[in-house]
């Protein structure tokens, strides 16, 4: 304890009746106004109450779901076989839905591209993959000069394929595609 009886030490500097006065005209222990180091350690607590617990609850519930979602993306061969989806992948094929070059002449489809679209139903696919793998990876049917949807049109069919992950994000929109 120090002369003034705060453990700190703080009577060193607003201890002596000089320093008390200079501390009450121009503020605070660094010469910082109190009126100013409330406000920011009121800033400060509206921070950790509005924005760090929202925020920490948020990634716990994220942290949390990941399981149940990486579960569900590799149930997804139980709920839909992979024959199933190839066979409705060569209806499309075969009713002009989707072309082999990727613009299909259709009433619905004029312009635009294909590419996303062949590429994200191809994945979960592979047949030498197992459903967890296929729900890490998400590996889909490549070609080596052919256009995307050929290279699905030829997994689909039955056709030799090679096969590429794709790491970029997880596939959720699977879950629903699948349905």
């Amino acid at each position: 304890m120090t002369q003034s009886g705060h453990a700190l030490g703080r009577d060193r500097l607003v201890g002596r009746p000089e320093n008390r006065e200079y501390s009450r005209q121009f503020g605070g222990i660094w010469g910082i106004p109190d009126k100013i180091m409330n406000r920011a350690a009121t800033a400060i607590a509206k921070f950790f109450r509005y924005a760090f617990w929202p925020l920490a609850v948020s990634i716990l519930i994220v942290l949390i779901l990941q399981p149940i979602y990486f579960l569900s993306l590799a149930s997804l061969d139980h709920i839909l076989s992979r024959q199933r989806i190839a066979d409705h992948l060569s209806a499309a094929f075969d009713e002009g839905v989707l072309s082999d070059d990727g613009a299909p002449p259709t009433l619905i489809f004029r312009g635009g591209e294909q590419l996303t679209e062949c590429i994200s139903l191809g994945i979960g696919l592979d047949k030498d993959e197992t459903s967890w793998v296929s729900a890490v990876t998400g590996s889909y049917p490549v070609s080596d000069s052919a256009h995307a949807c050929q290279a699905l049109h030829q997994a689909v069919a039955g056709g030799a394929t090679s096969w590429r992950p794709y790491f970029r994000y997880w596939h959720g929109y699977r879950l629903s595609s699948r349905h």
